[in-house]
């Protein structure tokens, strides 16, 4: 029996890479086919600013307002991919990047369509590791791998603030290498 593949209804599923931050939280969104291509179609840099009229504890809480807003405007993915969290020797550095995982968390628990499992961490030296094949990979080394496998990543990146790009960059690179881990 020969089946017509082209007949078959064609599933897409949406990704989400986040480089997690709390000044600067980076995406980028993807479509898979059931054929497992990739294609980015969105990046997003998203800024809060301080509030120095604003006790340290209140001004934490409206940037995490601003985040869960931020996100809800997103597309509802069905795979997450999200930079593995790092632990800074800063006290104020860990708390405010430890807000931002977990305003993540409680959106992809609460409103994302992402199953527990279809979740993945990676941290940034094994995703560029992943990615380039390279035993040292700087950052640089990835976001060029990344762009190479990735045309269109450049189209979206092109006219973007070269401040932003790294955040952007750095989720596409969770995106790549997660599926490039999914294909072993």
């Amino acid at each position: 029996m020969i089946i017509d593949m082209s007949a078959m209804p064609v599933r897409k599923m949406r990704i989400l890479g986040i480089d997690p931050g709390f000044a600067s939280i980076g995406t980028a969104s993807a479509t898979i086919t059931n054929g497992g291509s990739i294609y980015f179609e969105s990046v997003a840099c998203f800024h809060t600013e301080k509030d120095k009229d604003e006790s340290s504890a209140r001004d934490m809480f409206n940037r995490c307002q601003e985040l869960t807003e931020f996100l809800l405007g997103l597309n509802i993915p069905h795979i997450l991919c999200i930079e593995a969290m790092s632990y800074p020797r800063n006290a104020s550095s860990a708390t405010k990047l430890g807000a931002s995982h977990g305003v993540i968390a409680a959106i992809a628990q609460a409103c994302f369509e992402v199953d527990p499992l279809d979740t993945h961490t990676l941290n940034p030296r094994a995703a560029r590791k992943v990615v380039t094949m390279m035993k040292k990979p700087t950052e640089e080394d990835a976001h060029r791998a990344t762009c190479r496998a990735f045309p269109e990543l450049v189209e979206l990146c092109e006219g973007l603030k070269k401040k932003d790009l790294p955040h952007i960059l750095d989720a596409a690179v969770q995106i790549h290498a997660t599926d490039l881990l999914r294909a072993l």
